[in-house]
This record gives C-alpha cells, structure tokens and sequence, in this order.
C-alpha cells in the first residue's frame, strides 16, 4: 500500500453546516479512508459495512 502523508489535515477538512462532509484521503478495494469535519452537535452517520474503524481528534480547526 502506498503511504500517504497529509502535512497539514486542515487542508483537506471540511465543517459545513449541512453535515458531515467526508473527504477521501485513499481508497482501494479493501481499504478507504476519509477525513471529516464535525460541527457542535453533528454526527457521523451509522456505516453500512460489515466492519468499521473510527479515529477521532478534538479540538480547534482555527
């Protein structure tokens, strides 16, 4: 698999009022992977995979 580097994952995020909006960051056909910006009170809809991992950081995007 080839190794991504995102030196700044501020770049790549999007907080948008309407709701999660997931950007990829890879995909293959066994993996893919997204960043997603949360507002206040947003969440991130059920995964209708079999299997799922989340990681998730807090903090300011500012």
């Amino acid at each position: 698999m080839k190794t991504i580097l995102v030196p700044d994952w501020r770049e790549k995020v999007s907080f948008s009022p309407e709701g999660p909006q997931p950007k990829p960051l890879i995909a293959t056909d066994k993996l893919k992977s997204v960043i997603v910006g949360l507002q206040p009170g947003q969440k991130i809809p059920s995964h209708p995979a079999p299997t799922a991992v989340y990681h998730f950081w807090t903090g300011r995007a500012g």
